[in-house]
């Protein structure tokens, strides 16, 4: 089946060329450096919600979909289901075109922000996984992003997203220093937490081997915010979505004052 990447220029953006050459860079390295998620236990848990909450069949929309790891593991494991992939990276969506081209999958790639998501209909649900909502480091665009949400979530309609926690925020990234080596590519991460509104800046100085043998090095950087929960279930409450279960991670577990990643499943009313 034929793959559509659709491009939409409602988001113009606002890089110089050799920034977005760089961000092309990261969109290559992306899949090495996030080797370590198991997409297909998300897949597994997000497939499970959604039976549970009779979702058997029909669109899911994968918010800030990266390069289409989950969309190519939840298709794996459920061909119930057709997907729509949005990002607000052009070279992450290739990428997805890319990987997604070697399924028979007919999947839609838009060039979007969250919240400016404009789709041709409803879907039955939407994931958001991998803390992308953290990335909405103004409270006005969390509002924004639900808002756009829940007019495409028709009523019993599933929003299925995960937040990193202010508990991560203070005591793991807070100021923090990694490293990732791994074979063609090494990466440094730090990051510079604001205490007092828990927003993180967060930078990447990542080398990466080249097909010469030869290393080229290129700098990433990026914000977080982490949330309160009271904030998060107002918000989504405010545009019409009602909070039905949290859980530690993709675990079946209720989350702890320890918990790193949070888990949401809001249902539309």
């Amino acid at each position: 089946m034929q793959l559509f990447l659709t491009v939409l220029k409602a988001m113009k953006m606002k890089q110089s060329e050799n920034a977005a050459a760089l961000y092309s860079d990261f969109a290559a390295v992306y899949d090495r450096l996030t080797e370590n998620v198991d997409y297909g236990e998300m897949a597994s848990r997000t497939i499970s919600i959604l039976k549970h909450n009779g979702i058997l069949k029909g669109t899911i929309l994968d918010l800030a979909c990266g390069t289409g790891n989950l969309i190519k593991s939840l298709a794996k494991k459920e061909p119930n289901y057709d997907f729509i992939g949005v990002d607000s990276s052009e070279e992450m969506l290739i990428k997805a075109q890319d990987k997604l081209m070697e399924t028979e999958l007919d999947t839609l790639l838009l060039h979007q922000k969250m919240e400016e998501l404009d789709l041709y209909g409803t879907v039955k649900a939407a994931v958001s996984t991998l803390d992308s909502v953290n990335h909405l480091t103004e409270p006005c665009d969390i509002y924004k992003a639900f808002n756009r949400l829940s007019l495409f979530i028709p009523p019993d309609g599933l929003f299925i997203f995960d937040v990193n926690t202010e508990y991560k925020h203070i005591n793991v990234l807070s100021d923090n220093t990694f490293i990732y080596d791994i074979d063609d590519v090494y990466c440094v991460w730090q990051n510079k937490t604001d205490i007092n509104t828990l927003e993180t800046e967060m930078s990447l100085d990542i080398f990466a081997e080249n097909k010469g043998g030869l290393y080229s090095r290129f700098y990433e950087e990026f914000k977080e915010r982490a949330f309160s929960d009271e904030f998060l279930t107002d918000a989504l409450s405010k545009n019409e979505f009602d909070v039905i279960a949290r859980y530690d991670g993709y675990k079946d577990k209720s989350p702890s004052k320890y918990t790193e990643r949070v888990l949401y499943i809001a249902k539309r009313r």
